[in-house]
């Protein structure tokens, strides 16, 4: 009934993709649903591919910007091995109170703005340090958008939690 009512009218609903052409049927096998949708497909190749390439664009820079996650132990190594420098994120009184030697300190609210002061670490490697792992992993994007080479990003897992509770050393005072 609906569907005579837009043919009465001039015009379909959905133009012929839903009612399948001149066969009046939806589903009938003389054209019905299924080759209106491929035909909408072909007609709008153009589109279709946009689309898809942008969806394949934004999920290429999300997972561009993982940093994989590190242990205590683990990201010492890394540090060590590569030269890379402990990047603190989070807010400097909760870096005076303890934080890695040698870390430094750029909350994560100023990051974009201050990437600057680690600029030489950008093929060495940062990892990124906050209180429990979760600020680092959202600051990785941040570095990766400064020009920061990804596969140098590493964040620490757990934290300072877990450095202290992994019974590492720490350094106190405003120095960062």
């Amino acid at each position: 009934m609906c569907e005579n009512f837009w043919r009465s009218a001039g015009t379909t609903l959905y133009g012929d993709a839903f009612f399948g052409g001149n066969d009046g049927g939806w589903n009938d096998g003389g054209g019905g649903y299924n080759s209106g949708v491929e035909e909408f497909l072909l007609e709008n190749i153009f589109w279709v591919a946009l689309a898809a390439v942008s969806a394949g664009g934004a999920a290429w820079t999300t997972l561009r910007a993982a940093a994989a996650a590190l242990e205590p132990p683990g990201a010492a190594l890394f540090a060590k091995q590569t030269g890379a420098v402990f990047l603190d994120v989070r807010p400097a009184d909760e870096f005076a109170v303890g934080h890695i030697a040698g870390a430094k300190n750029i909350p994560a609210a100023e990051l974009a703005e201050k990437l600057e002061r680690i600029g030489k670490y950008k093929e060495k490697g940062v990892v990124l340090v906050c209180g429990d792992g979760a600020q680092s992993k959202r600051s990785v994007s941040a570095l990766a958008a400064g020009g920061f080479v990804s596969s140098r990003l590493r964040v620490l897992a757990g934290g300072m939690a877990a450095w202290r509770d992994a019974q590492l050393p720490l350094s106190k005072g405003r120095r960062g």
